[in-house]
């Protein structure tokens, strides 16, 4: 039986059912193969929020920062590193005296980002 898997990938709100993941599987299925949803969104909604210190859950855009970020050390874009360095220092203000602080926060999440998928 051939297999097939389909991804439901972040930023898709976790709230809100993928219809078009499980209308597709549905039919595949029907139509004679295994299929398997993996709900990214959900498996990294955590990280998400911990990269930004819980504090952006209703702030649009700030679910994909952890992903800006990872694309930014990956590609060692400097400018988008910064935007997304910035992003940080205004989430948390507090910690903007503390040297290394955001660089050390952006590459421990890029890390986790990258051993998680």
């Amino acid at each position: 039986m051939k297999e097939i898997i389909l991804n439901c990938l972040p930023p898709f709100p976790i709230d809100c059912p993928a219809a078009a993941a499980s209308i597709l599987k549905a039919y595949l299925c029907k139509h004679g193969y295994s299929v398997k949803v993996i709900y990214w969104n959900i498996l990294l909604y955590n990280l998400e929020n911990e990269f930004t210190w819980n504090k952006c859950q209703n702030v649009k855009g700030a679910s994909t920062l952890i992903y800006t970020a990872y694309l930014s050390v990956q590609t060692k874009n400097v400018s988008l590193y910064n935007e997304v360095k910035a992003a940080l220092q205004s989430i948390f203000p507090v910690m903007l005296n503390e040297k290394n602080f955001f660089d050390e926060h952006i590459e421990k999440y890029a890390l986790k980002l990258e051993h998680s998928i």
